[in-house]
């Protein structure tokens, strides 16, 4: 979603079937003179060669494709008649049609293309079967996997869940008037796999909790489990719980039969574990989100001064929030905003070679202590990487959604006859969710732990090192250039709709030249900011959308 269109809109299918585009079109008398086709093959005149003779256009050869779930021996195997001219669209609807689902169901899974490095949710127009021959170029444009490695990789189509599908609506699946468990059910095992795939930063008693649940449902009861049920923790728990030694593995083993005995107790209803599964998770904030790869400076150490590189970061982006995590088998939360909380900018790398990264630009409002004195403080940090072009679309597209919904709300209210906009002190906070009207007055997770450069609410740099904004206007809106396909309402540095502006009076702009091949938005002229060098190596796989 966030890179320009890696591939031809479906009008590709007609030119390949028809000939080109420039060919006129024949009346109906020569229709009728020539009667019905002979053969698959058409007649086609060279593009710029007027008069000469017609040549044959290739016949489009069926391809066979393979869909998987997350379900054990669930997938689509089908031949589809338009071959490597196959839609995303055709072959989601497909699936759907397999799996006897609703077609409406397009809103809640779409279809990814998925390796051991890089996943990418695909638009309806994507041909997946080009997509598959310029997976090499991809990883290389989208990654830092090693040529090697790179090699090797090899993708596949997966089902899984929507990226843009919005949480409130997930919420409503639980109604009991309407049978929604095929969808609960995907959802349920993909929730599974992200938490065994340590991607969820989460407790260990949340842990233990969604263990005995995931017992409860595959297990069966408490009291007919197998007697070595608790040896087999890695079916049930994240590496950081399995691959430990001695009396902790023993401990482990103790919580787990405790809570696998606590969710039995609840029900043994599977379809009520499932819910009461996906409830924990859907608890968290960063349930759903699209992870991607970066980099960040880290703070400066005089120990590490001979060897000093980055720090690896996962930056996960949902439609309520975004939340920066550490690389590890136990990621922690670094940084957690919803989108009246921060602004954004992509800036392209000014330095041409593999080595040199484009980096998104995040900036939040935070409080400095000075002589035991607290100070509202805006702070800047710059995350380094390849996928920063992904990340800055699908900013703007769920703030865009936002503004949307934000719209539709304005015009009931209008219709209603009460007020346009509703006053700040009667506007309450989603008690399933977090609120999106506080500004933050408090420090976020573990921000000291960041390299940011710090203004003050003036717009003065207090500390850290100039970050080449222009200091002279308030933040405002401008098309990004990256949000031609996903839509509009990213900026160079944005305000999303809704989002105080307190403090920021002063704002800090980035301009900045659209990449080669980007779409949308006016040229600027490009700020001197620093580029990274790469000087980490890659972490485990992207989860992103095109």
């Amino acid at each position: 979603m966030a890179a320009p269109d890696l591939l031809s809109r479906p009008s590709e299918l007609e030119q390949a079937r028809h000939g080109s585009q420039g060919e006129e079109a024949e009346d109906e008398a020569t229709k009728r003179r020539k009667g019905p086709p002979q053969s698959q093959f058409s007649l086609t005149q060279s593009p710029g060669h007027e008069g000469s003779p017609p040549s044959l256009a290739k016949p489009v050869k069926p391809v066979k494709l393979v869909v998987f779930t997350m379900l054990r021996g669930k997938k689509l195997d089908r031949t589809f008649p338009n071959g490597r001219l196959t839609t995303a669209g055709e072959i989601l609807e497909a699936t759907l049609k397999e799996f006897e689902m609703p077609e409406d169901y397009s809103r809640i899974f779409g279809l990814w293309l998925c390796s051991k490095h890089l996943q990418l949710q695909l638009k309806a127009y994507h041909m997946p079967c080009k997509l598959f021959k310029r997976w090499k170029e991809l990883l290389s444009q989208y990654t830092n996997v090693p040529y090697e490695e790179i090699c090797k990789d090899e993708p596949i189509l997966s089902f899984r869940r929507n990226a843009f599908y919005h949480l409130k609506e997930e919420r409503k699946l639980r109604d009991p008037r309407k049978d929604n468990s095929k969808a609960l059910e995907l959802l349920y095992h993909e929730a599974v796999n992200n938490v065994i795939q340590g991607r969820y930063p989460m407790a260990k008693e949340e842990l233990h909790t969604l263990a005995g649940l995931k017992a409860a449902i595959e297990v069966g009861p408490y009291d007919k489990r197998p007697p070595n049920i608790g040896k087999k923790l890695s079916t049930f728990y994240p590496k950081n719980m399995t691959g430990l030694i001695g009396k902790i593995v023993k401990s482990t083993e103790t919580q787990f039969l405790r809570f696998y005995q606590l969710a039995c107790g609840k029900t043994t209803d599977p379809y009520q574990l499932k819910l009461l599964y996906l409830q924990l998770c859907w608890s968290k904030p960063f349930y759903g989100a699209v992870m991607f790869r970066g980099q960040i400076e880290r703070p400066f150490n005089p120990t590490h001064y001979l060897v000093y590189q980055d720090k690896l970061v996962t930056v996960a982006i949902n439609t309520e929030c975004l939340h920066l995590f550490t690389v590890s088998n136990n990621p922690t939360i670094m940084l957690y905003l919803t989108y009246d909380q921060l602004s954004w900018g992509f800036e392209a790398a000014n330095d041409e070679g593999e080595d040199f990264f484009c980096s998104l630009w995040l900036e939040f409002d935070s409080i400095l202590e000075v002589s035991g004195e607290t100070q509202k403080v805006n702070k800047r940090v710059q995350i380094f990487s390849r996928q920063a072009p992904m990340m800055d679309a699908m900013i703007a597209k769920c703030v865009q959604d936002i503004e949307e919904e934000e719209e539709k709300l304005k015009e009931m209210r209008k219709e209603q006859g009460g007020e346009e906009v509703l006053p700040l002190d009667v506007i309450k906070s989603n008690p399933e969710g977090p609120s999106q009207t506080k500004r933050r007055t408090e420090k976020n997770y573990r921000e000291s732990r960041l390299v940011c450069t710090t203004y003050n609410e003036e717009g003065e740099l207090i500390e850290g090192k100039p970050s080449g904004f222009t200091l002279t206007r308030p933040l405002k809106s401008k098309p990004s250039p990256h949000a031609a396909a996903a839509g509009t309402a990213s900026a160079s540095l944005t305000v999303p709709a809704g989002a105080s502006t307190a403090g920021a009076d002063a704002g800090h702009t980035l301009e900045e030249t659209p990449p080669p091949g980007a779409t949308g938005g006016e040229s600027q002229p490009l700020v001197a900011l620093q580029s990274r060098p790469k000087t980490a190596e890659s972490g485990p796989e992207s989860n992103t959308s095109l």
